[in-house]
């Protein structure tokens, strides 16, 4: 059994192909905003103890 070219199974094929494609892209785009978000927090965090480190360094003059 072959399957018209203009069917719609094809049509519905291609859809959930693109919508598994377009899936996949926006869980990278998930997990690249969450490993900036990390890094952000990590940074802010030394930022943190940079400052500690500076307040500390004032003190001691």
């Amino acid at each position: 059994m072959t399957i018209p070219s203009g069917s719609s199974f094809l049509n519905n094929a291609s859809s959930y192909g693109s919508a598994l494609s377009a899936s996949s892209s926006l869980q990278n785009e998930l997990e690249n905003a969450k490993a900036i978000q990390a890094e952000g927090v990590r940074l802010s965090n030394e930022s943190k103890k940079l400052n500690n480190v500076a307040t500390a360094a004032k003190e001691l003059r």
